[in-house]
């Protein structure tokens, strides 16, 4: 005798939707499936024992998958869970770090000397780009890093008041004015991380 046709509309396997997050063993779904079998989708209660002994046959394995699937989801959340305080903690040490160079300027392209004052130096920068100070505006400036093999190094200079450093950032353009002084760069003094994306947003 032929087998009675499921059509759309009567495939309540559609009904076992489950949602990623939880925890709903292969058993419950099977339980479930064969209890929406009728008579009248399955002749005879052969199909329910024939899925039975197939999935039980299977089930250790589909159980241990289960399981390894939980743990993995499980620690995929607890790793993205330590990634945000982790990224949390950065930017705050970040943003601290930023807060101590605020009162700084960065200085590119001035050739180097052996027997240079950096605080002279700055001073005469201010002075070209129309900002008269002494050293009484300057807490302190050096050259960062090691030489370089002939190209100058920047110099950062810190200043007492943050009028006076601002000031001198609003008037760099007037480096451009003077053709001795088109290769030299006044800039923010930035942490590592936002130097990194404000290069990022030039490109």
């Amino acid at each position: 005798m032929p087998g009675t046709m499921i059509s759309a509309d009567e495939n309540r396997f559609a009904l076992l939707s489950v949602n990623a997050d939880e925890e709903v063993s292969f058993q419950v779904m099977l339980d479930s499936a064969l209890g929406h079998l009728s008579v009248n989708q399955a002749q005879d209660q052969t199909l329910k024992g024939v899925v039975t002994a197939v999935v039980a046959a299977f089930m250790p394995v589909i159980t241990n998958l289960q399981t390894t699937v939980n743990q993995l989801q499980r620690s995929y959340n607890a790793t993205n869970s330590a990634r945000d305080v982790l990224q949390d903690h950065e930017f705050r040490q970040d943003e601290l770090e930023q807060y101590s160079k605020w009162d700084n300027i960065i200085i590119n392209g001035i050739p180097e000397s052996e027997e240079e004052s950096t605080n002279d130096v700055v001073i005469k920068l201010a002075k070209d780009v129309g900002i008269e100070i002494t050293h009484q505006n300057l807490s302190t400036s050096h050259r960062l890093g090691k030489p370089r093999g002939g190209k100058p190094r920047p110099i950062v200079a810190k200043f007492v008041r943050r009028d006076v450093r601002t000031s001198i950032l609003k008037s760099k353009k007037e480096l451009m004015k003077n053709p001795a002084s088109r290769k030299i760069f006044i800039g923010e003094h930035l942490t590592p991380l936002r130097a990194k994306l404000l290069k990022k947003v030039r490109e």
